[in-house]
């Protein structure tokens, strides 16, 4: 697993499960860092592909609006997230 970055300077990030970020960090709503979210794509062979580490994948499910809920994220490879790219609905 990668190492995670340490910051100097932290501060709450207002968000009960993001918790403590870098204080030079802002959280925003989704809806106001996206221009669009459609419908995305799903990799070919479906659940079949995901994993337990690698890409981060977020499903419908996962997307609520109180906001992400990441407790049953999966994950894909990076060559499938590579394959995947510019691939989604807009």
């Amino acid at each position: 697993m990668a190492e995670v970055m340490r910051y100097a300077e932290m501060k709450d990030s207002g968000v009960e499960w993001i918790g403590m970020m870098p204080r030079h960090w802002n959280t925003i709503a989704l809806k106001h860092a996206t221009s669009k979210i459609g419908s995305g794509k799903t990799p070919s062979g479906g659940a079949e592909v995901y994993s337990s580490e690698g890409i981060m994948f977020l499903r419908s499910q996962n997307v609520y609006n109180t906001g992400l809920v990441l407790d049953d994220v999966s994950f894909i490879s990076e060559e499938i997230d590579e394959d995947m790219k510019n691939k989604g609905a807009v």
